[in-house]
């Protein structure tokens, strides 16, 4: 599993340049083993993405060209809003919070 620094979230922001999305981890393998990575999306970039899984292909685009591996353990999702996002790590979440019904 990976070592996760840190993980946001963020709501929309006035600054569109303004960093919405932050992963921050260490790598697994490879040359730089043990150092920490971080992966940004402002929310400009943020705004071309309509699903989840385009999210997700540009994250592992990002980490296949910087260092040759994917995460199997992040996973994204776009909240009915259609503007915020939420992120797991682990397992896939089977209900994202704003899907729970009490």
């Amino acid at each position: 599993m990976t070592v996760f620094r840190r993980i946001g979230a963020l709501k929309v922001q006035s600054n569109p340049q303004a960093n919405r999305i932050t992963i921050e981890w260490q790598h697994p393998s490879g040359p730089n083993v043990g150092e920490w990575a971080t992966y940004t999306v402002n929310q400009n970039t943020l705004r071309k993405y309509d699903t989840p899984e385009e999210l997700r292909a540009a994250l592992d685009l990002f980490t296949t060209n910087n260092w040759g591996y994917v995460f199997d353990d992040v996973w994204f999702h776009l909240n009915d809003d259609g503007v915020t996002w939420a992120i797991a790590t682990g397992q896939e979440p089977a209900i994202w919070p704003e899907d729970e019904i009490e």
